[in-house]
């Protein structure tokens, strides 16, 4: 199961009563059914970045067994810097490891993305940001976007903890094909919105008829 956590942890950004809401659903969930799930966080809600990890630590007591942290801030439209971004991360290691929780960070970096800020080699700037990352304590490493089976083959030489690679479930990845992806050793694949536009056509043959 997947809960997207957006702006100050809730599911509308800014609304305080999305995150009870959310708080609540993900309780039932972990109390009824049992399963392990991830949570993506999304930026900040306010001036206060850090008050983003206080849901997250609610989110710790309900049973999350992953979690995503990005370094863009959505609503301050910029990237954290290297060092604020593993301090984050830090932080979130040390109250999970307090917590007892055995969570799995998947650290992202948008260096290769572009949107906020741009970089004249994206690539080292992707390794530099993830290995500050991985010392800080995350357990999975996501260089977004990354542009090609090169550049994904240098990042899993410069950096130890699984990579993680996004790809489209037809027509693969950047880097490859899953056999491809496999052979280079990426440990973790993830579909993002390219599983739901794979499946729009399809979906939109089934029901017209219904329509």
């Amino acid at each position: 199961m997947w809960i997207i956590v957006k702006e100050g942890g809730s599911t509308e950004y800014g609304s305080e009563t999305a995150t009870l809401e959310c708080e609540w659903s993900e309780r039932k969930v972990v109390m009824n059914i049992r399963l392990l799930y991830n949570v993506f966080a999304f930026g900040v809600n306010r001036n206060d970045e850090w008050s983003k990890l206080f849901h997250i630590l609610k989110m710790l007591e309900a049973g999350i067994a992953g979690i995503n942290i990005e370094d863009s801030v959505h609503s301050q439209k910029r990237m954290r810097s290297a060092e604020e971004h593993a301090d984050y991360i830090a932080a979130l290691r040390s109250a999970a490891d307090t917590a007892g929780v055995e969570l799995v960070i998947n650290a992202r970096t948008d260096a290769f993305l572009g949107k906020y800020e741009q970089f004249d080699d994206p690539l080292s700037e992707a390794i530099r940001r993830l290995r500050l990352c991985e010392a800080a304590g995350a357990r999975c490493l996501y260089p977004v976007k990354a542009p090609d089976a090169d550049a994904v083959a240098t990042l899993l030489a410069e950096l130890s903890a699984p990579i993680n690679v996004i790809a489209h479930p037809v027509d693969g990845s950047a880097a490859g094909s899953l056999a491809d992806l496999r052979a280079m050793g990426v440990h973790r694949i993830s579909f993002g919105p390219l599983l739901q536009m794979a499946l729009a056509a399809p979906l939109g043959d089934l029901v017209s008829p219904w329509a």
